[in-house]
């Protein structure tokens, strides 16, 4: 799960889609988490999931929002779990 404030553009953004893209490929599912933007399409259209959250700005209070996102995760996990 990658965290950042957006997806809008800049070297952050492109590594986030890059890194993504590169999960996929490998079998994996990838996570982003931010408050969306104009390259959310891109992620998704590239096999990778998006969770729009305004988790704020680049700081160690982002770091608040996490136990939300791990019961997300715990849900996602349960869900895969249910289906099998």
């Amino acid at each position: 799960m990658q965290l950042l404030p957006a997806l809008q553009s800049g070297g952050v953004e492109q590594s986030t889609l890059e890194i993504s893209a590169a999960l996929v490929r490998e079998g994996h599912e990838s996570w982003t988490v931010s408050a969306g933007g104009r390259l959310v399409p891109r992620l998704e259209h590239e096999g990778g999931r998006h969770l729009q959250h305004d988790i704020g700005r680049k700081s160690l209070l982002t770091l608040g929002h996490l136990p939300r996102h791990g019961r997300h995760d715990d849900k996602q996990r349960d869900q895969r779990t249910h289906r099998a």
